[in-house]
């Protein structure tokens, strides 16, 4: 049995747009592609086609395998067959440059992209030139009008090292995070409160805060040393108060 998905729809971007919104760029070899039952990411569990990547250099990302496995939906698997336009296909021993998504959670992965994140590798003149993936969609009038003057980018021949190269620009200039530890920790107005990043206290906190008198009494009346003073003057006031009657009795 075999089935065929509908047609695939790529949106066409400036290479250096791909590369900069990339999670991982690896070159490698590829390895033992076969067809397996897996899940995809919807859950639902299809038949893909996994193979062995030989890590040669991690181009971007934290990825720190010297071998991995990426897969890709679609393949045949006991007389089932599953075929998804634009899904990038898996050579044994081919070297690519594979742009790839995040980790899934058979520790496999995929291909960003489909086609457009696999790369093949030319050498001319002394230098890895880079051939198809998103390249082979960025020529005729469908990708001028997908994507405007920037597909003239794509034209252009781009080598490993110019991928490399800007990699590291981009490194360099990618905008610094908000917050962080070179920022000046801004204290709270109301030491009882946290200190707040970029907002104003709460409405009903004022930082600047009047006490009634009955506040002040309601404050100090569990206060030890208030309550002892006030008694004292109780007495001294009662002793006077006293006196006082005694000499006008008089």
């Amino acid at each position: 049995m075999a089935t065929k998905a509908g047609a695939t729809s790529f949106f066409i971007r400036p290479f250096p747009e791909f590369i900069r919104e990339a999670e991982n760029i690896v070159r490698g070899r590829i390895h033992q592609p076969h067809s397996e039952f897996g899940i995809s990411l919807g859950g639902e569990r299809n038949v893909h086609t996994y193979a062995e990547l030989e890590v040669l250099e991690v181009l971007k990302g934290a990825i720190s395998k010297t071998s991995l496995q990426i897969r890709k939906l679609g393949g045949t698997k006991d007389g089932i067959t599953l075929q998804i336009p634009g899904s990038p296909e898996f050579r044994d021993g081919e070297e690519s440059v594979l742009f790839l998504g995040p980790e899934n959670e058979d520790h496999s992965y995929e291909v960003t992209g489909l086609e457009l994140g696999k790369f093949g590798l030319v050498e001319k003149n002394g230098d890895l030139e880079l051939t198809g993936g998103l390249f082979s969609f960025s020529t005729g009038p469908e990708s001028q009008e997908a994507i405007g003057p920037g597909v003239v980018e794509n034209r252009r021949v781009w080598t490993l090292k110019q991928l490399k190269e800007l990699v590291e620009t981009q490194k360099m200039t990618a905008p610094e995070p908000r917050t962080g530890s070179s920022s000046p920790e801004k204290k709270s107005p109301n030491p009882s409160l946290p200190a707040q990043e970029g907002r104003p206290p709460p409405a009903n906190v004022n930082p600047i805060h009047e006490t009634s008198g009955q506040e002040n009494h309601e404050r100090n009346k569990d206060n030890p040393e208030t309550v002892k003073f006030a008694g004292v003057l109780f007495i001294i006031a009662g002793a006077f108060l006293g006196i006082l009657l005694y000499l006008r009795r008089k």
